[in-house]
């Protein structure tokens, strides 16, 4: 895998502002990330895609850029991103960072200076003359028109919110800009780039109005929907040029695009002069329905390679999303045992539920617009079972206040038409938002309420209070068993795909400290292997090897040193009478049940929750189990009778 680590690597993704904070103020950062690198290396993770950190007046929480190439000091500098790189590759970890090159801040200084008048800038992005009304009758991905005007009558295009104009792609000193900013990056050693909006970029010619049958059906939170604003012929070009520069280093750099189309459209941006690979978006939206899951996931198959995901910073959590935290573990499960790259999202190792934030503490600008919130699924990760410095999250500080965080927009008079706005400052004319194309997600009913955190001791030190509030006895989902079915799960993909086992360092973040378990040895709360060697016969015919450490948690089954899986495996999908799903390789098979059946033949390595006495598999759990011809030893072909 090394070679081409992102085919078939698990990727962490880490959303900077709520992992870990280090400085104290409220909100996470590089020195926090830095301070868990550990923790995410002991899961067995091979990367971490950090989202953005770079300059931002932080309308879109970061993805409203004002420079391309730094950090902001909210989150840092240069030296803390170039020292968390250092360690991070120390621990085997590859990093992959997000560029937004659709849009960027209203304060980065080219948009400045086209809004006074710089007719030179304004080429660089879409203006159009004063007029009563807008160019076109373009809505934006967040609700409203897709048009700001300007205090001398111009309008500018805005597909997101209006601190994010969109650069316009047809000027010839965009591509340069954006080469330029891919070799900042790859130069620091960054190993890869994920690519926000990766299907934006060019607009149809001219910028045409849509046909009213066309603007009937398009609905908030879907840029695909508008077919003039996005994947127009032009933007594969975009990712040949990149790839020729991500291929000129040694190792070649990764390109990861946020692709929102149809699987079919979206296979279009992928291949060996394209991108390495798009995130697979029908299956993170698909509901806890076993035909979906066939559908969906044959469908993907047709275009591998790839990347497997359920959770991330702007869908509802999986324990709440799918009804229960075993959902959410047979789910994890799954992402990790199909061909190609699995991705996790941070505190998905705990279980952790959605959170309903109070209205008067929501921090996501789509909830203003939209009327939906992505902030449940981004509130501080724990770190530790105590509620001191919001459960481990915030180091103390001396600092007595109890204040949000300084960051946190304060109000400032309106300045005078044409005059410069401050860094940080709304647009003319402002209502923020931010579906990110992962597309929003209805949000089921969330977990309760969160509980202020609890005030600390005052003759101690304290954090200020974190950049959203946390429930009541957050720390303990830490205790969460889908943390060591993780671990179990992530080192057993590791050898089952024939890759050596790195070392596992002890994690540093939480009250006690473990190592990877091997996979030969697999333990873990959570990591079942069901009835012992002494089960009978009706059960063996289920599953042919199962067995049990001394102390009742699993073993996995020993597969030898040759590779059993590949990320190149067929996949044949079936779904039983009672909703088992069967997703079925060479040489190994997941098992989802979604209703209650046996197992089929084979030797199970691992599940998402114990097996019923009789050795069932339970509604709601999913299981791993490799297979091969009884007389022969060969692998069976993906289409064998099971």
């Amino acid at each position: 895998m090394d070679g081409e680590w992102w085919r078939d690597g698990v990727v962490y993704q880490v959303y900077p502002r709520s992992f870990a904070d280090a400085s104290g103020d409220g909100v996470g950062d590089l020195a926090g990330l830095t301070a868990h690198l550990d923790h995410i290396a002991g899961l067995g993770a091979d990367a971490i895609w950090v989202t953005p950190f770079q300059p931002s007046p932080q309308a879109d929480h970061g993805y409203d850029v004002s420079d391309y190439t730094g950090v902001d000091p909210l989150f840092g500098d240069l030296a803390t991103f170039d020292d968390m790189l250092t360690r991070a590759h120390e621990r085997g970890l590859r990093l992959i960072i997000d560029i937004v090159p659709n849009h960027c801040s209203s304060e980065h200084p080219l948009f400045r200076a086209a809004v006074v008048g710089d007719a030179a800038a304004r080429a660089r992005f879409h203006f159009a003359a004063p007029a009563d009304r807008p160019p076109n009758n373009w809505p934006s991905v967040f609700g409203g028109p897709a048009w700001t005007q300007t205090p001398d009558g111009s309008w500018y295009l805005h597909l997101y919110a209006p601190e994010q104009p969109d650069w316009n792609w047809r000027d010839p000193r965009t591509a340069p800009f954006f080469d330029d900013v891919l070799r900042f990056w790859f130069d620091r050693g960054v190993d890869g780039v994920r690519i926000d909006v990766a299907h934006g970029l060019f607009k149809a010619p001219g910028l045409p109005s849509l046909p009213a049958e066309d603007l009937a059906r398009i609905q908030p939170g879907r840029l695909r929907a508008n077919p003039l604003a996005c994947d127009q012929p032009e933007v594969t070009g975009v990712y040949r040029r990149w790839r020729t520069i991500a291929d000129s280093y040694d190792p070649p750099r990764a390109l990861i695009g946020e692709v929102n189309l149809e699987p079919e459209l979206a296979a279009r941006y992928v291949g060996p002069d394209r991108l390495h690979q798009s995130f697979a978006f029908a299956f993170l939206l698909a509901p806890w329905d076993a035909g979906t899951w066939r559908d969906t996931g044959d469908r993907l198959l047709r275009h591998s390679p790839v990347t497997w995901v359920v959770e991330n910073h702007d869908v509802v959590r999986t324990p709440t999303r799918y009804g229960n935290e075993a959902r959410a573990r047979a789910a994890v499960l799954t992402v990790l045992g199909l061909p190609g790259a699995a991705y996790l999202y941070q505190g998905q190792e705990y279980g952790l539920p959605e959170v309903d934030v109070p209205p008067d503490a929501r921090q996501d600008p789509a909830w203003l617009r939209s009327g939906t919130s992505r902030d449940g699924c981004r509130v501080p990760l724990p770190w530790t079972r105590s509620p001191a410095g919001t459960y481990g999250f915030s180091s103390a500080t001396t600092d007595d206040e109890s204040h949000r965080p300084e960051h946190e927009d304060r109000p400032k008079p309106e300045p005078e038409p044409g005059e410069p706005r401050e860094p940080g400052e709304p647009a003319p004319e402002l209502d923020s938002g931010e579906p990110r194309e992962s597309e929003l997600a209805p949000a089921p009913a969330p977990a309760p309420a969160p509980a202020p955190a609890p005030a600390p001791d005052e003759r101690t030190p304290r954090s200020r209070q974190p950049w959203l509030p946390v429930p009541d006895g957050w720390g303990d989902h830490l205790d969460s068993p889908t943390l060591p079915l993780v671990r179990a799960a992530i080192a057993l993909r590791r050898q089952l795909h024939g890759t050596p086992l790195t070392s596992s360092p002890t994690h540093g973040g939480s009250d006690s400290a473990f190592t990877t378990p091997r996979p030969a040895q697999a333990t873990g709360a959570c990591a079942y292997a069901g009835a012992d060697s002494h089960s009978d016969s009706r059960s063996r015919s289920r599953s042919r090897s199962r067995s049990r450490n001394d102390n009742g948690t699993a073993r996995a089954t020993a597969i030898g040193s040759d590779a059993v899986l590949s990320p190149d495996d067929p996949v044949v999908w079936s779904v039983d009478h009672d909703a088992r799903l069967t997703a079925r390789r060479p040489r190994f098979s997941l098992v989802v049940a979604m209703g209650m059946r046996p197992l089929p033949p084979g030797d199970l390595l691992l599940t998402s929750s114990p097996l019923t006495p009789d050795g069932m598999l339970p509604p709601d759990a999913a299981a791993w189990l490799t297979h091969c011809d009884a007389a022969s030893g060969d692998m069976l072909p993906p289409d064998a009778p099971v």
